[in-house]
């Protein structure tokens, strides 16, 4: 028999090696390392040259899949009955039977290829005759010190809070001792001398500071008029005091102009001199001196720069007049700062100058200044809920948690232990929240807590059929049980399920509201659920003839409104 190889367009036998082209087994290695092969689940049959005495290449012979095997340059090999081996996209003509196939090659495996020919494929490559295995060598090796671990993936992060506040509002607001008055400020002994002007005379015109502003008291008439009945004379020059005092009280006002136009001029230099109101401050009509101890109260504002320093030294007096401009303009200053996103320095003239704990704090927290936002509502406001946010935001974790777990806000404290990654713990706040829901028959709001929250929507099915066994919210927790049922299979099979076994009498009018709100969502079954509520309608008409109106629900026809109305009054 005259046998021929010839090309041929596609593969007429099943692939069951790998043809590679090289004389060295040193490549034959690479290649199969290269390929995904096991060396010790292949064969390798080396394939003669057609000089003497030289190698060509190999046949790997091995299972694999040739769609996910990537055969990179060289060539698949086809298997006629696992005797003759050729290459692929190719045949043998004539077909050769298996009876062929023993009579010609005796049961021994060939490969036949155009180049070398026929190749009796006697025994495969034994690798340890040609490989030389190292000689293994005793190594002694120092274990290397703990590394640091540097996590692939970051499943969560905090800041963590410093463990003691107490130190925190002197850092944030710091003081300082009071420092020498400047030379042109009121000396005490001046100021003395101005309060005592003060109980003697009294102005016309608050706005004027004229010598001939200031009357007399009746204190200093009576004073006047005793000392000359007994001396003779006046005992003082009046007209020399009322030129006193208009210098003093000008004197006084030129200072506290300084001070406002530094405010608006210069803040932050000016907020070093501020004078608190509120703390130690008196005011009123009483109160008309308006002397001020116009000298540095307080430090850089910069927490960072603290010295750790209190203030010292007493109150201030300022008359209504002055303290209202003084609010205005500590008020106007914190706006500007803030705009000017200088927020440390708003909070300062809201904590200190205006006692206004509420805008200081909502200041650093627009800042980004969370916890120190969180120390002013823990301590002055005792709003535990708006710090919390401030800790959250913060991403103080652990003290939002300790704060909502004294609030008993269970959602929030399970919220945050999942972004801490400790789902244990969030699963069980999970759990109390939604025991505390069913407890209140809060079946909805149990339910999608099971379903949002805790990944367990089937608890949640099982929480919304209990609220329609027990007629608590009965529409709306029927309604969300079947909203939750995606398929419309398995949606309409349930809904039938409730029919037969959880529609007693008294709740059917209630299931037929059910009916007609899935019977305007159903397309498929639309049809069913109109028979199921002709079924109830005919169970119940004759003792609630008011339901005949549910039939519009289930009909598009115009003149059946009519005729149920007309049904409703003949039965009553």
């Amino acid at each position: 028999m005259k046998l021929s190889l010839t090309p041929h367009n596609h593969n007429s036998y099943p692939i069951a090696g790998i043809l590679i082209v090289g004389a060295s087994p040193n490549l034959w290695l690479k290649e199969i390392q290269a390929l995904g092969l096991s060396l010790a689940n292949t064969q390798v049959y080396p394939l003669p040259d057609t000089t003497p005495h030289s190698v060509w290449g190999c046949l790997l012979l091995a299972a694999f899949d040739p769609q996910r095997i990537d055969v990179r340059l060289h060539t698949f090999v086809q298997s006629i009955e696992q005797i003759l081996y050729i290459p692929e996209k190719t045949k043998v003509s004539p077909l050769l039977s298996s009876k062929d196939l023993d009579r010609l090659f005796l049961g021994k495996p060939a490969f036949w290829h155009p180049i070398i020919g026929l190749v009796e494929l006697s025994e495969p490559l034994v690798w340890t005759d040609i490989l030389t295995i190292p000689t293994e060598r005793q190594v002694a090796c120092r274990r290397p010190a703990p590394s640091v671990f540097i996590p692939q993936t970051i499943l969560s992060y905090e800041v963590i809070a410093q463990p003691e506040n107490a130190q925190l509002e002197e850092q944030l607001f710091p003081r300082t001792a009071p420092q020498k008055l400047e030379p042109d400020k009121l000396s005490w002994r001046e100021k003395a001398k101005l309060a005592l002007y003060k109980r003697l005379f009294h102005k016309k015109t608050p706005q004027s500071y004229k010598p001939e502003n200031y009357q007399p008291k009746e204190l200093l008439t009576q004073l006047t008029s005793f000392w000359k009945s007994i001396t003779g004379k006046a005992p003082v020059d009046t007209q020399q005091m009322q030129i006193d005092l208009a210098a003093l009280e000008e004197r006084n006002r030129k200072v506290m102009d300084k001070f406002l136009d530094m405010l608006k001029n210069n803040p932050q230099e000016a907020l070093k001199y501020a004078i608190p109101l509120g703390d130690n401050t008196e005011r009123g009509e009483k109160s008309t001196n308006a002397l001020l101890d116009l000298i540095p109260r307080w430090s850089l504002l910069d927490w960072l720069h603290s010295n750790g320093a209190g203030a010292q030294g007493g109150g201030s007096v300022v008359n209504n007049d002055l303290y209202q401009k003084l609010y205005q303009q500590y008020s106007t200053t914190a706006q500007e700062l803030i705009a000017k996103k200088q927020y440390k320095d708003a909070a300062f003239t809201y904590m200190r100058l205006l006692k206004d704990y509420h805008s200081a704090a909502q200041a650093l927290q627009d800042g980004g200044y969370y916890e120190e936002a969180a120390m002013i509502y823990l301590k002055y406001l005792k709003d535990k809920p708006k710090a919390a946010l401030c800790y959250e935001k913060g991403n103080m974790y652990q003290k939002a948690i300790q704060l909502h777990t004294e609030l008993g806000n269970h959602e929030a404290v399970g919220d945050l232990y999942m972004k801490l990654n400790h789902k244990p713990e969030a699963l069980q706040h999970y759990q109390l929240l939604a025991t505390d829901f069913e407890k209140r028959n809060q079946y909805i709001k149990a339910s999608l807590i099971y379903k949002n929250k805790m990944g367990k929507p089937e608890l949640g099915q099982n929480i919304l059929l209990q609220g329609w066994k027990t007629n608590q919210d009965a529409f709306n927790c029927l309604n969300n049980y079947l909203h939750n049922i995606p398929d419309e299979n398995v949606r309409w099979h349930s809904l039938m399920q409730v029919y037969a076994q959880d529609v007693p009498a008294w709740q059917r009018e209630t299931f037929l509201q059910v009916l007609a709100h899935e019977y305007k969502r159903e397309k498929q079954y639309a049809t069913q659920i109109r028979e199921v509520a002709y079924e109830i309608l005919a169970q119940e008409l004759p003792q609630k003839p008011y339901l005949a109106s549910e039939l519009v629900h289930f009909n598009n026809d115009s003149q059946l409104a009519q005729d149920t109305m007309r049904y409703k009054y003949r039965r009553k």
